[in-house]
């Protein structure tokens, strides 16, 4: 068989053993090197942007120090952590839209109070005006009056 692409160094980290069956998996399926370099650097950019390796060399760290998980999984603090990091995207963008929606109702009611504003200056012009002309026609009435007199 062809020979591997990733040399096992440590056969017990669990990154290593994951590189091995890789290996081991393009030996037996791809037929040139092409393919094995192609397969290669498909397994290589999804590890590599998951961080595929790091993760699993954490835990194997984590696991040989004795570390252990303290946290409940029956613990109703941890099941919504749990769930709150599932669901953190949507509620951000709930949150921004709940905001541009607040913002734009802000800015409606500042249009309508000048619009209001706008209108009770009108009305009181209105209102001079109709006082003006009251008193023009009762002077008109007045006049008329007189003469008649």
């Amino acid at each position: 068989p062809a020979e591997p692409l990733f040399r096992s160094k440590n056969p017990m980290s669990r990154s290593q053993k994951l590189k091995h069956l890789f290996n081991k998996f393009i030996c037996e399926v791809a037929t040139d090197d092409a393919h094995r370099k192609e397969m290669q650097d498909i397994f290589v950019s999804i590890c590599a942007k998951y961080n595929v390796f790091l993760k699993l060399d954490t835990y194997d760290s984590e696991l040989s120090s004795g570390r252990t998980n303290n946290r409940d999984l029956k613990s109703k603090e941890y099941i919504k952590e749990i769930l709150e990091s599932h669901i953190v995207n949507n509620k951000i963008d709930l949150c921004n839209k709940i905001e541009h929606v607040e913002t734009k109702l802000k800015n409606n009611k500042i249009e309508l109070i000048q619009k209001i504003k706008d209108a009770k200056n009108k009305l009181k012009l209105v209102e001079e005006e109709r006082i003006k002309e009251e008193n023009q026609y009762q002077r008109n009435i007045d006049i008329c009056y007189e003469t008649l007199k």
